[in-house]
């Protein structure tokens, strides 16, 4: 999106590094970035693509994450882990933000509170606002978190769904 979180950051003083996969909304976190230029690394790509992602400059240019110092924390903007298509996806993005991240990864998502329904196709849907999404129940989401070997911190399902997780613990 527009950089909500990352912002947020910025404005308290982190070293940020963002990435969106539409080009013009990274383009205009860019250039929303107020304290220092260099405060926030833009790049181009989706949770699918970790730990590749594009250079905003029009370049070509690729990053590699994984070739950079392992982050201290990671946050999944506001329900975007929704926004993943498939479960491979969401798991694949757990692991790879994991690989990337020393400490905890807070995500978000939209929850299905009709959770008997036993019809995924009614849980995915798409809206004007945050595009293709899919409600995810509690026991989804707890079975994403174990099959991308996380161990949870915190997971909150009612209200506003969200999770920490970190890699297990050894």
């Amino acid at each position: 999106g527009g950089g909500r979180e990352a912002l947020a950051l910025e404005r308290q003083g982190y070293h940020v590094v963002a990435f969106e996969p539409a080009a013009p909304l990274a383009r205009a976190l860019a250039g929303a970035v107020r304290r220092d230029p260099r405060a926030i690394d833009v790049l181009v790509g989706r949770y699918e693509d970790l730990p590749l992602l594009g250079r905003l400059d029009g370049s070509g240019g690729v990053v590699d994450l994984g070739q950079r110092s392992r982050f201290d924390a990671a946050v999944m903007g506001w329900a975007s882990f929704s926004n993943i298509r498939s479960d491979a996806g969401r798991v694949h993005a757990l692991r790879q933000m994991a690989a990337l991240t020393d400490g905890p990864i807070l995500f978000s998502y939209f929850s299905y509170l009709e959770e008997r329904t036993a019809s995924p196709s009614r849980r995915e849907s798409f809206a004007m606002q945050v595009g293709f999404f899919r409600q995810l129940t509690e026991a989804e989401t707890r079975d994403l978190i174990a099959e991308a070997g996380l161990e949870i911190i915190h997971h909150q399902h009612d209200g506003w769904p969200c999770a920490i997780v970190r890699r297990r613990r050894s």
